[in-house]
């Protein structure tokens, strides 16, 4: 499986592509899309569904690349959606395989220190700090 992450992380594609899957990707939904995309009934599981997506991605990626070749951004970004969503199923899986190899759960994920909130320095009063002539006034 570590394998299939990195053929995804070896993937390189331009930005806006890129971006415009990530939008999408929260919404993802496998038993919506990958029938769809992958034109099966059954569902595969998310390795073959890798594999198959990275293969469908390079030819919309040659498709991108040769002038007058028909090509379709939304098509791609949609297939770049549902690879984007096997990535993180694959990794929530590893997570899970690594954690009941060793016995342990997975650590969580480090969260930022809480914020700490500085009360205002406050000037001090001048009668207590010796200064009389701004008391007096």
């Amino acid at each position: 499986m570590h394998d299939l992450a990195g053929l995804i992380a070896a993937l390189h594609r331009p930005r806006l592509l890129v971006q415009a899957a990530r939008f999408g990707v929260d919404n993802y939904r496998r038993t919506h899309r990958l029938p769809r995309l992958l034109g099966t009934a059954v569902l595969p599981g998310t390795g073959p569904a890798i594999l198959a997506l990275i293969e469908m991605e390079r030819e919309l990626n040659d498709q991108r690349r040769q002038p007058g070749a028909p090509y379709s951004p939304a098509v791609h970004v949609d297939v770049l959606i549902a690879l984007l969503g096997e990535a993180r199923a694959l990794r929530a899986q590893i997570d899970v395989t690594d954690g009941e190899a060793t016995g342990m759960r997975p650590e969580p994920r480090p969260s930022f220190p809480p914020h700490r909130r500085q009360e205002p320095v406050q000037s001090p009063d001048p009668v207590q700090a010796g200064d009389r002539s701004r008391a007096c006034a």
